[in-house]
Formats: structure tokens, C-alpha cells, sequence
């Protein structure tokens, strides 16, 4: 037979309280990176220099790490059958966000994103 004895009663109480703040710093953390990033969303048509609707056409996000140079590019929705294009994505913090569209003749249309925000964005095309 086993026998346990106790010599404190307040190491089971000593213990519990530091897995409790263990749990509570997690928590904490979890939920400061979370709130790094902010849910943006943006939509808009795009348009040719007669303002005729443009449908298929590919719509990038452009990451800035600085104000100058482009960190990442990436396609992320094509214009419907009305030239109207919609995505949403989570912002990282210290960065900047437009949309472009390259036309077919190289001409190139964009917006700047306010991040955190529902950006509507009409891309044309001059």
C-alpha cells in the first residue's frame, strides 16, 4: 500500500494558481496576435477609358513593407461579367496595400487600401 502524506497543504493550491497564470499569459498572447492583423475588405469595378465594364480582369494586392518597394504581389480575384471584383484579407501591421490591374495595352490601373476598412475601389483605366 501507498501512503501519501502532505506536508503542505498550500503546494496543491501554489501549483494551481501557477498553471492558472500560465493559461492567462497564453491567453494573452493569442489574443495580441490576433489583434495584430486586421480583417480589410475591398470591391470595385473596373473600367476602360470609355467607362465600359471590364470583365476577367485580374486584380492584384501589392504588399509595401515601406512607402517605396514592393514586398509581394499577389492575384487575388478576377472582375466578373460586370467588371465587379471583391476579396477581403487580414492586414499584417506596418504595412501598406494597394490593388492594381494591368490592361491589355500595358497601362496600368490602382487604388490605395485603408486597412482595418471596407475600401470600395474603382479601377480605371485613362
Amino acid at each position: 500500500m501507498i501512503s501519501v502524506t502532505v506536508k503542505n497543504n498550500n503546494y496543491f493550491a501554489i501549483c494551481a494558481s501557477k498553471q492558472l497564470w500560465n493559461f492567462v499569459k497564453l491567453f494573452l498572447m493569442v489574443c495580441l496576435i490576433v489583434s495584430c492583423s486586421k480583417k480589410t475588405e475591398v470591391s470595385g469595378y473596373v473600367y476602360d477609358k470609355n467607362n465600359i465594364h471590364i470583365s476577367g480582369a485580374k486584380i492584384n494586392l501589392v504588399t509595401y513593407a515601406s512607402s517605396k518597394y514592393a514586398e509581394s504581389r499577389s492575384h487575388v480575384a478576377t472582375s466578373d461579367g460586370n467588371g465587379h471584383y471583391s476579396f477581403n484579407f487580414k492586414t499584417k501591421r506596418n504595412r501598406y496595400y494597394t490593388v492594381t490591374c494591368i490592361g491589355d495595352s500595358g497601362n496600368l490601373a490602382y487604388g490605395s487600401v485603408q486597412a482595418g476598412k471596407i475600401n470600395i475601389i474603382d479601377l480605371k483605366f485613362n
